[in-house]
């Protein structure tokens, strides 16, 4: 574990412009120059077998044009994004919510194991002092957000805790892709939506 405090050069500078920057950040496993072409994939927990296949796609084509991939640690369009650039040899970062000591689950720490043994790092503005609270889950989206210059949304419900990240996103001026999809499909509400809001739809898939 290593300690990147704000006034740090190796700390994030697109982070640092953030309005309530963190103050430090924890970062485990592989050191990954979080100035670099970052770009943050997130959705839906429970996304549609061609969502799947987009996710899949996009995240393919980042990591070939040498993006690291920017998304947090749970199921669904964020665990194939994950679980793709690795296979393809991309570079990951997630952001949790808490510290790796805190984080409960055998399930969630497997994953996280696994990305810290390939080409990933984890990273967290809490210390292992600090218990992982509700509240986290919501601070942690402007870290998601802050850390890129782009989001990508793949899919979403309007209720969803995607679209919060997207709201963080659209106050911090970020620009946001998303694909467009039916509407009657409930997958695709947020993201039709967001794109109403000024999101590009994803045409290509190289940004």
């Amino acid at each position: 574990m290593r300690i990147i405090r704000i006034n740090d050069p190796e700390y994030p500078f697109l982070l640092r412009k953030i309005n309530n920057p963190p103050k430090e950040l924890f970062l485990y496993g592989k050191l990954i120059d979080l100035n670099q072409k970052l770009v943050t994939v997130i959705g839906t927990s429970k996304p549609t077998l061609k969502g799947r296949k987009e996710t899949i796609k996009i995240v393919k084509q980042l990591v070939k044009n040498g993006y690291t991939i920017v998304t947090f640690i749970t199921q669904g369009v964020d665990e194939i994004a994950c679980k793709t650039a690795m296979e393809n040899n991309g570079k990951v970062v997630v952001v949790l919510p808490g510290d790796i000591s805190k984080i409960k689950g055998q399930k969630y720490l497997k994953k996280i194991k696994q990305i810290l043994e390939k080409n990933g790092s984890a990273i967290t503005e809490y210390s292992s002092s600090k218990e992982v609270l509700p509240q986290n889950y919501i601070e942690i989206n402007r870290i998601l957000c802050g850390l890129s210059k782009s989001l990508i949304i793949i899919e979403a419900g309007m209720t969803s805790g995607t679209i919060i990240t997207a709201e963080f996103a659209l106050e911090e001026n970020r620009e946001i892709y998303t694909v467009i999809g039916s509407l009657k499909s409930t997958k695709k509400v947020g993201t039709n939506f967001l794109i109403k809001q000024g999101a590009k739809p994803i045409i290509s898939v190289l940004l």
